[in-house]
């Protein structure tokens, strides 16, 4: 995660230029909570479900999300949405389970990225493997809205890899899989890759690494 000043003066250049009143809000929100805020205390957990890796050929076709406050998890923040698009499922159904006539009848992915941007104000976005999760937002943002999208980040994923770095353990192939990691925790079993479930898992994951 980029300091807290350096993220600032980032925001404040984007601002500049910015074109949308729901991004310009985001900018100003996070300018002032990260100066008040140094250690954030609320957090969105999100989790995207993807046609594929690659940010240049994939699409995001579902996300869930739920708020960490004060180290508590506030259910009723959940949300959980299939995304519309014309793209084929073909074999990543068999992974998120999601078919093309679910896709077909999903909410527009504007509207949806401007709900967690208005959302996210103010907070920090908690993500497992978290590059997957900034690689496309940021794709979104420029593809609809033209414009960067500056995000305070925290990766359980790699908290999870420093505390095995730190401890000088080695980790097992596979040991930092969400389910993997949360195991070590003795956290319950989810579904996985469902957006909402895999969102509040990584919500989970975090307060467990806070209180290990």
């Amino acid at each position: 995660m980029l300091k807290p000043w350096l993220y600032r003066l980032r925001c404040k250049k984007i601002l500049k230029n910015c074109q949308h009143d729901f991004l310009c809000d985001y900018l100003s929100a996070q300018i002032t909570h990260s100066k008040q805020e140094p250690t954030p205390t609320r957090l969105l957990a999100l989790d995207l479900e993807t046609t594929g890796l690659d940010t240049s050929c994939s699409q995001v076709i579902s996300m869930g999300w739920v708020i960490i406050e004060n180290n508590k998890i506030n259910l009723a923040s959940a949300r959980h949405y299939l995304l519309n698009s014309s793209v084929q499922m073909n074999q990543s159904a068999v992974i998120h389970g999601i078919t093309d006539s679910d896709i077909q009848n999903g909410f527009a992915i504007e509207s949806i990225f401007k709900e967690l941007i208005q959302t996210l104000k103010g907070s920090c976005l908690l993500a497992h493997n978290a590059v997957i999760e900034k690689g496309f937002l940021n794709l979104i943002s420029q593809e609809y809205f033209s414009q960067e999208l500056p995000l305070r980040l925290i990766d359980t994923l790699k908290r999870e890899q420093q505390r095995f770095r730190m401890s000088g353990q080695n980790l097992a192939s596979g040991g930092l899989r969400l389910a993997a990691c949360r195991e070590r925790y003795n956290l319950p079993v989810y579904r996985a890759h469902n957006a909402l479930s895999d969102a509040l898992a990584c919500a989970e994951l975090y307060l467990a690494q806070e209180n290990y």
